[in-house]
């Protein structure tokens, strides 16, 4: 399948104008020339231990990946700009797994799952952004951030990605429809890609077609490594480095548990592609080890402030779905993790919202019921401190209902309408919080008005007996208050 401006020809090996295919069925964008097998560069992507040259004309740079995933740049012919091959300082903390070149930009994909970019910008190919024509340091595309990449591909002056699910994204110069996605820029065309290069005018992707492994890529959890985490506690360092890796990285976490049956590509706003078994397997087995359990939750909730709020993909909102699953324990840090990801929830802008509720109403009944109780309980227990507090501190404290309180409530009432809208797979009675009689009778003589206004806003949590109680409470604030402050309050 092509794409762009195509003459008639066969593929050659990556030089300017073409790309090449190695094994498999394929798919091309951009323009082909017959018999092109000559040029100055390379453009596909590389691995540790190799080299990669830019292919501009005098093909004086190259890149170096050393098998400690150090890279390294060189010019030739005496350059003024790095005359002998250098470590590139600003990656030096990094761990680079895949680097790629095109005429005048480079690539460098982290085992973390960070993607940089550096060089020429004219045609957008850093996506960065198109404010600056030149970036001689390497910068995170932010736009990629929290997509588990496999593979990275530079052509001329345009950029190619593919994510571990098939999600291909392309960004830069389309003169010839390199990008395959017609004019837009950095946003994905869903293909079950596994292998990509690219050329000045083209791009290619190999599509899957058996067990092929990917290329070195982002670190994600294996069996065997979570099994050494729980068993072994003399490599305790080296253990905290590798959770630190995986569970300080929205990528990482969102490469993880993807569906063994290949379901992952087909994720979509509807399939989120994940093994929900193996999230919860994954838990009960980590959750034996307090240390490395601990350290997990850790980077989970210093990771949760920095969740983006308009995510561009659908496998980005995996990391909502799996998070919670791996917060049950009834621990403080557990219970904070929970609030954050809550605001981090209510975050997302309204189609990302629309996204998540649509991916809850398509988990299976018995997950989707563990969501709901993981949020009660979070709920109840903010409420009972709420109630707390309204005891040692009187009824100002109504007035003075923080943000991060009402976020587990929030996210309670959204799962609610989910459930509505599913046909009530899970039962009301999993909604309902005992706590609010309790402070509706407290309340009762005093703010009573500032109470149900803000309880009522989340209605799922009332049962029966709570609601009718709040009906009478009303009727009773009414009947004594003046024909104002009844208006005001009804219009609250």
């Amino acid at each position: 399948m092509s794409f762009g401006f195509h003459f008639p020809g066969e593929a050659f090996p990556v030089l300017p104008g073409h790309s090449r295919a190695v094994g498999g069925r394929g798919m091309a964008k951009g323009r082909r020339q017959r018999g092109r097998g000559s040029g100055t560069g390379e453009r596909a992507q590389l691995q540790r231990n190799e080299e990669v040259r830019c292919s501009n004309h005098d093909a004086t740079h190259k890149l170096i990946l050393s098998p400690n995933g150090k890279l390294s740049e060189h010019w030739a012919k005496g350059s003024a700009n790095c005359p002998k091959t250098r470590l590139v300082q600003e990656m030096g903390s990094q761990n680079i797994v895949q680097i790629a070149c095109g005429d005048q930009h480079a690539m460098a994909l982290c085992r973390g799952g960070e993607l940089f970019t550096w060089g020429q910008n004219t045609h957008g190919q850093l996506g960065v952004g198109s404010q600056t024509t030149l970036t001689p340091k390497p910068q995170l595309v932010e736009r990629l951030k929290g997509i588990p990449l496999a593979q990275i591909a530079a052509g001329g002056a345009h950029s190619t990605t593919v994510s571990l699910s098939g999600a291909v994204y392309s960004w830069g110069k389309n003169s010839f429809g390199q990008l395959g996605l017609g004019d837009t820029k950095e946003k994905g065309e869903s293909k079950k890609g596994i292998k990509i290069t690219a050329g000045v005018h083209q791009s290619f992707v190999r599509c899957k077609e058996n067990k092929n492994s990917y290329l070195n890529g982002i670190a994600t959890l294996e069996d065997k490594e979570v099994d050494a985490w729980i068993s072994n506690s003399k490599c305790r360092e080296s253990i905290k480095k590798n959770i630190i890796l995986i569970f300080s990285s929205e990528a990482c976490i969102n490469g993880s548990f993807l569906d063994k049956r290949d379901k992952h590509f087909k994720t979509s706003k509807e399939v989120s592609g994940i093994d929900m078994s193996e999230v919860k397997r994954f838990y009960e087995k980590i959750s034996k080890n307090r240390t490395a359990y601990q350290e997990v939750q850790k980077e989970i909730r210093n990771l949760l402030p920095s969740l983006s709020p308009s995510p561009i993909s659908p496998e980005n909102f995996r990391v909502y779905l799996i998070l919670p699953f791996l917060l049950q324990e009834k621990d403080g840090d557990s219970f904070l993790s929970l609030i954050l990801l809550a605001q981090a929830i209510l975050k997302l802008h309204p189609e990302g919202l629309q996204t998540l509720e649509c991916l809850w109403s398509n988990l299976e009944t018995s997950f989707f019921k563990e969501l709901v109780n993981l949020y009660q309980s979070v709920s109840q227990q903010v409420l009972f401190e709420f109630f707390l507090s309204l005891i040692t501190t009187g009824p100002g404290r109504l007035f003075n209902l923080d943000p991060a309180e009402t976020g587990p409530l929030q996210i309670l009432q959204m799962l609610y309408q989910v459930n509505s809208r599913t046909g009530f797979r899970v039962h009301e009675s999993n909604f309902h919080i005992p706590q609010v009689r309790e402070i509706i009778n407290l309340c009762s003589w005093f703010n009573i008005a500032t109470v149900l206004w803000k309880l009522s806003k989340y209605p799922c949590i009332f049962d029966r007996e709570n609601k009718i109680l709040v009906h009478r409470t009303e009727c009773s604030f009414l009947s004594r208050t003046s024909p104002v402050s009844a208006a005001n309050f009804a219009t609250n």
